[in-house]
């Protein structure tokens, strides 16, 4: 009881610091941006395959990707200075890589960045060998394969690097689901 009301002190007192700073701190104020409407819409390439195998036990084919983790520069904007990245292919996001659902791929991420990095895959079941946690690094010069069945029903996925480092990686994966829907397939 008397920790319950301690806490709850101390997190008033935290609420109050907190709205008599924001209201001592200055609006924040971007500048101005005279190009609205003036660019289009930069289209990201789609990934191809750079072979295709076949599964000896199972037959499904197997198609094998390269991404490069490269850093770059990059301008965002008309006017302002370029922006320091680090991105898959010298691209960011990076490339898209459209691929039908069931049709299994294997991604070879290659480092040649300056850092180690992990890679990370979101919305898709992925194996814990492959899935990119924080400290599962990819040293600058080397490479990791990453294995992914693609089994899920179509979907857009996301890449990111795993180490929670701030450098602006990316990219999208989107998985089709070629004829038609049934509820079971949610799996």
């Amino acid at each position: 009881m008397i920790y319950n009301m301690f806490l709850s002190v101390v997190f008033t007192i935290i609420l109050l610091w907190e709205h008599t700073t924001a209201q001592s701190q200055l609006p924040r104020r971007s500048p101005a941006y005279n190009h609205s409407f003036r660019y289009p819409l930069p289209i990201l390439p789609t990934k191809t395959p750079l072979a295709t195998f076949t599964n000896p036990k199972t037959g499904i084919s197997i198609d094998f990707y390269e991404v490069k983790i490269t850093p770059f520069k990059k301008n965002f904007f008309p006017d302002l200075q370029d922006a320091s990245l680090v991105g898959y292919d010298g691209l960011f996001p990076g490339p898209v890589f459209e691929i039908e659902r069931g049709r299994e791929t294997v991604v070879r991420f290659v480092n040649n960045g300056y850092r180690p990095t992990a890679v990370h895959l979101h919305g898709s079941y992925t194996r814990a060998t492959w899935d990119g946690w924080p400290e599962d690094l990819i040293k600058p010069g080397y490479y990791k394969d990453f294995y992914y069945p693609n089994k899920a029903t179509a979907r857009t996925l996301w890449y990111h690097v795993g180490d929670s480092i701030p450098d602006g990686i990316g990219r999208f994966s989107l998985t089709r689901h070629l004829g038609p829907r049934r509820y079971s397939d949610d799996a």
